[in-house]
């Protein structure tokens, strides 16, 4: 016969039989302090009475049974079923309308059966974790539920992770991702331990759905004003029931796509994984690119998601490369370095050693930041060096894409040259080289501009300035295409103010190159009003008006710089119409013409065998356009004063 032994004062079986014997002289028995060196052996009996007292008996046995309840079970006879008594207790603890203090006491009970492992697992066979939820109604519980929570799932044997006990676990993930952003400090440290305790049971990693959650618990708590997260409204459905993913703003605010109720990402049939997944990672992106958010993500358990989001990324670059630009922006907050561990370290040079372009330069940003130190330049999120460093480069050429361009894709080839790093790179070996991307779409729900054209050169203005280009005597040439142009003339403090940031980048600026650039404004703004509002066109379509009186003045300025012979310029026009499709629809256009193209000073041409997509994509060195731009760039390097206007033929007749 099994016996645990208690403490107590007097215990035999004949008292049990007592009909006058209840919970209350049951519980005093149990909690009794010494008074004696008498043990009394608690019989397989003494259990069953207690069961047959919890289920039957009619007083509330809240403040009393409860916590007695589980020294019980965890110390009583191995022949006895605990199960129907865990039951119990779990039903009861859990039912609707039960008092706060019978709630308290029957967790305190759960949480004391599962201080041992065979606890935990009965806990999950009974379905405690599912039967729980419904205490979440009472915030006053919460920091209890999430210690019971974490217990369960911490203390359970591999050999009871059955697919019924991951089911059960991953119901937990919305709602730990809320805890995330309370303000009880045990919810959050629980919560935290609870997802580190999924990623090990890989729990998380075939459920994207279940990763976008995590990270909306956490984007409670961070930065989520319009000048953080542009207003990106999907255009694409992820779900085959044709259910669209919400704004992003709706992601902030926590709820539907549709503006009402709570957001669900099950309800609409079989979820795209792979979509899912790149969304969680731009948000994640966008999430880290404020610097106040970086060490909050982190506290909340960012890297750890962010390491959910690699494993599933093996097969996905374009999820790698959020990945990867995400860690950069977190290595630039110095308190949180220590948490990009070695592991995070032979990711990221593996990535860069053999991944796609975007990916490859996404990693060497986020390890120089890693690695930076002092007086070191910080690389903000979109700022890609892609070639040579601070330290030992004469130079700065910097390249800006247009609307609906990419920081790599832009100016890679269709042979998938990127040159810049391949051409550029090679021709100019002590340059630095920078590539500068931020959301360009034209319309909003594609990621396009939500600041003004004026806002978005600010901001470009002060990540070139913490990269420190231009500084240290180094020379800077700009390369652009189409809005880029009109955003570096903003970054060099060309429209009408007086910022002290881009007069400071002016003296150190020898040459802008302009390929396609609307520097006197565009089609785009002639559109009527009526379909720009129906097609959610950005901000800075406002700014493309032909009579704009801000590309006025910055153009006007720029002229007025140049006459001064402060730097060179080179304009290059499209030449050839660029065919648009879109399902059945196919158009050709000229996208910016030649007369909006010329800004009336520098070097200026007609590329007849360009559209505007292409013109920064040349083919091969012998390709005019870049025959024009290796001879540009090295005149405006290598001469200490450019005086007057190049010379056009001198630009076309040199080999590439």
């Amino acid at each position: 016969m099994q016996y645990a032994f208690l403490d107590v004062p007097m215990l035999c079986h004949d008292c049990c039989q007592r009909p006058e014997f209840n919970i209350f002289e049951f519980d005093y028995i149990l909690t009794t302090q010494k008074t004696s060196n008498l043990k009394v052996p608690i019989h397989s009996d003494h259990l069953q009475l207690l069961f047959k007292m919890v289920t039957n008996d009619p007083v509330d046995p809240g403040p009393f049974l409860l916590k007695a309840t589980a020294r019980t079970v965890v110390v009583g006879a191995s022949g006895f079923n605990c199960e129907p008594l865990v039951q119990r207790v779990v039903a009861a603890t859990a039912a609707q309308g039960q008092r706060e203090v019978f709630q308290r006491n029957g967790l305190e009970c759960l949480l004391s059966i599962c201080a041992s492992r065979k606890g935990a697992s009965l806990c999950m066979h009974v379905g405690a974790l599912s039967a729980l939820q419904q205490l979440l109604i009472n915030a006053e519980m919460h920091p209890l539920l999430s210690s019971l929570v974490k217990r369960i799932l911490t203390a359970l044997p591999d050999a009871d992770w059955s697919n019924d006990a991951r089911s059960a676990a991953s119901n937990w993930v919305p709602i730990c991702a809320e805890w995330l952003a309370v303000e009880n400090s045990d919810c959050k440290r629980n919560a935290k331990d609870i997802f580190a305790l999924l990623c090990d049971r890989s729990i998380l990693d075939s459920d994207a759905a279940l990763v976008f959650q995590w990270l909306k618990g956490m984007m409670d708590r961070l930065d989520t004003t319009e000048e953080v997260i542009p207003a990106v409204e999907q255009a694409k459905y992820l779900f085959s029931a044709g259910e669209p993913i919400p704004t992003v703003e709706a992601l902030a605010m926590g709820i539907g796509a549709d503006g009402g109720g709570s957001l669900e990402l099950h309800c609409a049939g079989q979820v795209d994984h792979s979509a899912l997944d790149r969304l969680t990672g731009k948000l994640v992106v966008t999430s880290t690119s404020v610097e106040s958010n970086a060490l909050l993500f982190v506290r909340m358990g960012g890297m750890i998601l962010l390491d959910v989001l690699a494993r599933r990324a093996s097969q996905d670059w374009q999820l790698r490369y959020c990945i990867a630009r995400a860690v950069g922006n977190i290595a630039l907050e110095e308190m949180c370095r220590d948490t990009i561990d070695e592991k995070w370290v032979k990711r990221l040079k593996g990535w860069a050693a053999r991944d796609e372009v975007p990916v490859r330069y996404a990693c060497r940003r986020a390890l120089l930041n890693l690695e930076a130190s002092g007086e070191d330049p910080r690389y903000l999120d979109g700022i890609f060096p892609v070639a040579g460093d601070h330290t030992n480069s004469a130079y700065d050429i910097v390249f800006v894409h247009g609307l609906r361009g990419e920081a790599f894709r832009t100016w890679t080839s269709r042979g998938k040259v990127f040159w810049p790093v391949q051409w550029v790179g090679k021709d100019f070996p002590s340059a630095r080289i920078i590539t500068v991307g931020f959301g360009a779409d034209l319309l909003l729900w594609g990621g396009g501009f939500a600041r003004s054209l004026q806002e978005q050169g600010e901001l470009l203005r002060y990540k070139l300035a913490l990269a420190q280009v231009g500084s240290g005597g180094r020379k800077v040439v700009f390369v652009t295409h189409s809005m880029g142009g009109l955003l570096v003339k903003q970054i060099l403090g060309f429209d009408g103010s007086d910022s002290v940031v881009g007069h400071r980048f002016l003296p150190s600026v020898k040459g802008v190159a302009f390929l396609a650039t609307p520097h006197l404004g565009s089609w785009l703004a002639s559109v009527p009003a009526a379909v720009r509002s129906l097609a959610k066109t950005s901000r800075v379509v406002e700014d493309l008006s032909s009579s704009s009186p801000y590309l006025t003045v910055l153009n006007q300025q720029m002229r007025d710089a140049y006459s001064n012979c402060a730097f060179e310029c080179l304009s290059i026009a499209e030449g050839m119409r660029t065919q648009l499709r879109h399902s059945s629809i196919k158009l050709s256009l000229t996208i910016v013409p030649p007369e909006a193209s010329d800004p009336g000073f520098g070097v200026f041409f007609i590329e007849p065998s360009v559209d505007h997509i292409n013109i920064p994509k040349p083919d091969t060195r012998g390709h005019p356009v870049y025959k024009a731009l290796e001879p540009f760039i090295r005149k405006c390097l290598t001469e200490e004063q450019p005086k007057g206007l190049l010379d056009l033929t001198d630009l076309l007749d040199v080999e590439g």
